[in-house]
């Protein structure tokens, strides 16, 4: 299916930080999303929060209300960092009236787990009907963003990866050993969700919480998954 194109307006002028100046056009599908610019640990820094054409934007996440249409449309991009990026977004969400339509696209290999649970929090406490899209690669916390959807579509190439998280090495042994467990009790509720909405099975649950697998998912495998759970969303 297509996707919409995000306005060339939103890369002119002032907002050439926004993102990568090689870009002619943010598109929601997959192989034409523009990446930011990354700093040393390939992760894009923070920028400033920009307003064009009536698109809220910054460096991972863009967002557009139409209130004729009550309708809204959120571009997830990258990594999941930094908190900052995400809260006009979270709050825009927690204000939305139940007869609004969120239409989320995912292009993400996964982030911060606590930035995750924010969004996902939001995404929880929103009365509009949210519809989560994975438009190219929706992996690690990433994918619990795409499963938290109250209807899913994922394009015909993209790609859904599920697995635990995953801690720093600058830690005490005892401290790191003390954040990982209760990263993994937490990311394993989450499973439990999803295996609830026949998005994961026990095994793949088993696999990831003890013994530390992934587990990648084609299109058509998450197609069939979500129409066996009544959540497979077809299109506009």
């Amino acid at each position: 299916m297509g996707h919409t194109l995000l306005p060339p307006s939103i890369l002119e002028g002032s907002t050439e930080e926004l993102l990568d100046g090689s870009a002619e056009g943010i598109f929601a599908d997959g192989p034409g999303v523009a990446q930011p610019k990354t700093i040393g640990n390939g992760i894009a820094p923070s920028g400033p929060t920009i307003e064009v054409d009536g698109f809220v934007a910054n460096k991972r996440c863009i967002f557009k209300v139409c209130k004729e249409k009550k309708s809204v449309r959120i571009w997830l991009f990258g990594v999941i960092y930094n908190l900052n990026d995400y809260r006009r977004m979270i709050t825009m969400m927690h204000s939305l009236p139940e007869d609004f339509t969120v239409h989320q696209y995912i292009h993400s290999p996964g982030g911060s787990i606590p930035v995750a649970c924010n969004i996902l929090t939001a995404m929880q406490r929103c009365k509009a009907t949210i519809i989560t899209y994975n438009i190219g690669m929706a992996a690690s916390c990433g994918s619990l963003i795409l499963a938290f959807g109250d209807k899913i579509h994922v394009d015909e190439l993209a790609i859904t990866m599920f697995h635990n998280s995953a801690g720093g090495a600058n830690d005490s042994t005892h401290r790191l050993l003390t954040k990982t467990q209760h990263l993994i009790n937490n990311v394993a509720g989450f499973f439990e969700r999803m295996k609830n909405r026949g998005i994961m099975t026990e095994k793949e649950i088993e696999g990831i919480v003890k013994r530390g697998e992934e587990f990648y998912l084609n299109s058509d495998e998450m197609k069939q998954r979500l129409i066996a759970g009544n959540l497979w969303y077809e299109g506009e």
